[in-house]
């Protein structure tokens, strides 16, 4: 049974009992049965625990979901996209919103980031975003002109996380839900022009 739900995700829980009260009539009830499944997929679900160091390195995405205002002169709602960057060891939090993803503002929101923490890391982990990759690879991507000048610049080496891979980035990631949480829900009844 718990292969066939590794297998298929669109298998329930429920269902599963259901088959496997039919083969085994006195086995386990329903809570017990979701318990060991439980503890089946929190073993299959493994991962590594990376140990940062303070200042080591700053990871950098932006929010999928986008915070906007008001233009005065026409009314219309000019959508912004919101920049997180996270320094993983003490989960120190930068967040700007930006007019768009395009490299001006995405180097402008990272200058400022830098300047919000008083330093530079290390490196800056980051996805294959347009902005910053021109061609994506596991071992060596490559970065636009921009983004070697900008590491150039400040003395720190840019990395990206693996493709479709959120947990090589997890803090950035938990920084989202966290702006999600305490920035847009907060101003969701808010208007700005």
């Amino acid at each position: 049974y718990q292969q066939d739900l590794a297998k298929n995700r669109h298998l329930t829980r429920q269902l599963l009992w259901e088959e496997y009260r039919k083969e085994y009539p006195d086995g386990y009830g329903y809570t017990q049965f979701c318990e060991h499944l439980k503890r089946y997929e929190q073993h299959r679900d493994a991962v590594m625990i990376f140990n940062h160091l303070p200042g080591e390195q700053l990871q950098v995405d932006f929010a999928g979901d986008k915070l906007g205002y008001i233009n005065p002169q026409t009314g219309e709602w000019i959508a912004c996209e919101v920049l997180i960057a996270v320094f993983p060891y003490s989960h120190y939090m930068y967040a700007e919103a930006l007019r768009s993803q395009k490299q001006e503002h995405f180097i402008y929101g990272m200058a400022n980031a830098f300047e919000f923490f008083g330093g530079v890391p290390q490196s800056v982990k980051l996805d294959n975003m347009r902005t910053a990759v021109t061609r994506a690879s596991r071992y060596e991507p490559t970065f636009t002109e921009a983004m070697q000048f900008l590491a150039e610049h400040y003395e720190t080496a840019i990395v990206t996380a693996r493709v479709r891979k959120p947990r090589d980035k997890g803090s950035v990631e938990v920084g989202v839900d966290i702006a999600y949480k305490r920035i847009y829900a907060v101003l969701r009844k808010e208007k700005f022009t």
